[in-house]
C-alpha cells in the first residue's frame, strides 16, 4: 500500500505554500503562488481581497501536483514550484496518496461572510490599526487585554462603523478558516489557534460571557474545534476542479505562527522555539497556563494539554540590514567568529522602544565597547551578534522565571538561524543546546496537523516524528565562564538603565 501523503498549505501576507509530506516529513512537492501586498491607507486601514487567498491557493496547489506528477519543474499560473525544498530529503508519491490536509493562516485577520459562504467585501489583515478604540473598550469591559490587531477588536468595528456589512454577516471568520471552508463547502468554523483573538477563553473552551455585550456577536463567532480535529471532507467538485482526491479529508489548523512553531521541531515542555529575524520572537511550551502580571508574555493552547507562552523582543536581526546593507555577511561572520567573546556591551536596537524582556517605550539599547566608548568596524558587527545573544538570553531568564519552571533546548528558526557563526555564538552565550530544523516552514506545521489528525495521534507526537533537524549547536563550556561574566555585566547595565527611565525588568 502506498505511503501517505498529508498537505499543509500556508496562506501568508505575500503569497500561498502548499506542500505535501510523507509521514517522516520528507517533502515530495511544494508550490508557491504569490498575492498582492494588501492594500493600505494613510488612517491606518490594511485589506486584501479573500478571492485572491483562494485563487492563490489553486495555483500553488496546482504547481505542487504539478512537481507530484512528475512534470518539468516550473511556473504554473505565474506560481514558482519545487519539490523537497530545503528539506535535505525528498519523497516520491502521486496525487492519490495525499489523504489529509489543514490551513494555516495570518493571526487576527477576519473576513465576514454570508450564509453561503460568500465574502462581503474586502478582508481586514492582522496588521490593520483601524480598532485601537475598539480595543481599548474591549479591555475595559472584559479585563482582559485586547490589542487592536486582536479579531475581536475587529468584530466590534463593522458592528459600530460598518453596520450594513455587519447586518449581512453569517459568521466573522478568519483567513484560514476560509479557505479551509472553500474546500469543505461548510463555513462557520474555526480552531482554538485562530480564535484566541477573538476572545476565545482558552482555559474554559468556550466563548465568554462578555461576549453577550456586543451586538449580535454571539450569533457570527464560529464554532471552534481543535488543531488537528476532523472538520469534513473535501466537496467533491473542488476536488475535481484542484485535482485532488474525493476522499481527502481536512482537519482544523491553526495560526501562521502556531503553524511555524510546530516546523521548529519543539515538542516537549521545557523546550523553545525561537525565531530570530527582523525581530525576536520566543515560544516555549509549558505544562501550564501562564499569566504574566506585566502584560508581555501572551499564552496560545496547544494540543495534548500543553500550552504555549510566547513573547516579542523589539531586538533581532534589523540592525544588520540598517547598519551592514550590501555587506558580505559571511566574510563578516567568519571574522566575528575571532572576535568573540568580546568585551563590548551592546543591546543593538533600532528604532525606541522595547517590548521583551523589559516594557519600555522609550529604552534605546545601548552600546558600549570594552574600554568605554562604542564599538567600531568589525568589532561593532562581532558586539552586536554578540549583544543579540545576550538579549535573548535575558528573554529566557524572564520567559522561565514568569512560567516557574526551566527551559531547555532551543528550536531556532528564521534568517538569523541560517548562520552557523551565529548559532554557535547565541549557544555558547545562552549556555542552550540549539536545534536548526530542516525545513522551518509553516506548511509543514500544517501538515503536521494533517497527519496528527489522519492518524489519531497527538500532535507532539506528528512533530517528533515529521521534524527532521538539519544541525544542532553545543555551548562550548570553556568559553562559559567568560559569557557568565559579560552577561552579568550585561544585566546590570540593563538594570541601570531601565531604573532610570522607569521600564519594567
Amino acid at each position: 500500500m502506498a505511503e501517505p501523503l498529508y498537505l499543509g498549505i500556508d496562506v501568508g501576507t505575500g503569497g500561498v505554500r502548499a506542500i505535501v509530506a510523507d509521514g517522516t516529513g520528507r517533502v515530495a512537492a511544494e508550490g508557491r503562488a504569490p498575492l498582492s501586498s494588501a492594500a493600505g491607507t494613510p488612517d491606518g486601514h490594511h485589506e486584501q481581497d479573500p478571492e485572491h487567498w483562494w485563487s492563490a491557493t489553486r495555483e500553488a496547489i496546482a504547481g505542487m501536483l504539478e512537481v507530484l506528477n512528475g512534470s518539468t519543474v516550473g511556473s504554473h499560473s505565474g506560481s514558482s514550484v519545487s519539490a523537497g525544498a530545503r528539506s535535505g530529503s525528498t519523497a516520491s508519491g502521486s496525487p492519490e496518496q495525499i489523504v489529509a490536509a489543514s490551513v494555516d493562516g495570518t493571526s487576527g485577520t477576519v473576513v465576514c461572510v454570508d450564509a453561503d459562504g460568500r465574502a462581503l467585501g474586502n478582508a481586514i489583515m492582522y496588521n490593520d490599526g483601524r480598532a485601537q478604540a475598539q480595543a481599548e473598550h474591549l479591555s475595559d469591559m472584559s479585563g482582559v487585554s485586547i490589542a487592536p490587531s486582536w479579531a475581536i477588536a475587529r468584530l466590534l468595528w463593522l458592528a459600530e462603523l460598518d453596520p450594513l456589512r455587519y447586518e449581512r454577516t453569517r459568521w466573522v471568520i478568519h483567513q484560514a478558516d476560509y479557505i479551509a471552508s472553500r474546500l469543505t463547502g461548510c463555513f462557520g468554523g474555526s480552531d482554538y489557534s485562530n480564535a484566541l483573538k477573538m476572545g476565545y477563553d482558552m482555559n474554559a473552551l468556550a466563548w465568554p460571557d462578555w461576549l453577550g455585550k456586543i451586538p449580535g456577536a454571539v450569533d457570527r463567532v464560529p464554532a471552534v474545534a481543535a488543531p488537528a480535529d476532523d472538520i469534513g471532507q473535501i466537496d467533491p467538485d473542488v476536488a475535481d476542479e484542484l485535482g485532488l482526491p474525493r476522499a481527502l479529508r481536512l482537519y482544523a489548523g491553526a495560526t501562521d505562527g502556531t503553524a511555524g512553531f510546530l516546523a521548529s521541531g519543539a515538542s516537549l515542555p521545557g523546550q523553545v522555539n525561537t525565531t530570530l529575524g527582523t525581530t525576536l520572537v520566543l515560544k516555549a511550551i509549558s505544562s501550564h497556563f501562564v499569566v504574566d502580571p506585566a502584560g508581555m508574555i501572551y499564552c496560545h493552547r496547544l494540543p495534548g494539554g500543553l500550552w504555549l507562552p510566547g513573547a516579542a523582543s523589539s531586538t533581532g536581526g534589523e540592525w544588520i540590514r540598517s547598519e551592514f546593507a550590501g555587506q558580505d555577511l559571511a566574510v563578516l561572520d567568519d571574522r566575528a567568529a575571532t572576535m568573540v567573546p568580546t568585551d563590548a556591551l551592546v543591546w543593538p536596537l533600532v528604532r525606541q522602544g522595547e517590548r521583551f524582556p523589559i516594557l519600555s517605550p522609550t529604552f534605546q539599547g545601548f552600546r558600549s565597547g570594552g574600554s568605554g566608548g562604542e564599538p567600531a568596524g568589525e568589532d561593532r558587527y562581532a558586539a552586536m551578534l554578540q549583544g543579540t545573544a545576550m538579549v535573548e538570553r535575558l528573554c529566557y531568564d524572564a520567559l522561565q522565571a514568569v512560567m516557574g519552571q526551566p527551559l531547555g533546548e532551543v528550536y531556532s528558526t528564521g534568517g538569523g538561524s541560517s548562520s552557523d557563526v551565529w548559532m554557535q555564538m547565541r549557544s555558547n552565550v545562552t549556555g542552550r543546546l540549539m536545534h536548526r530544523p530542516s525545513y522551518p516552514e509553516a506548511a509543514l506545521g500544517a501538515a503536521v496537523l494533517a497527519a496528527a489528525g489522519h492518524q489519531a495521534t497527538p500532535v507532539m507526537s506528528a512533530v517528533q516524528e515529521m521534524v527532521q533537524i538539519e544541525r544542532s549547536f553545543t555551548p562550548d563550556r570553556a568559553q562559559q565562564a567568560r559569557y557568565d561574566d559579560l552577561y552579568g555585566r550585561f544585566c546590570q547595565c540593563v538594570k541601570e538603565i531601565s531604573a532610570k527611565e522607569g521600564g519594567a525588568a
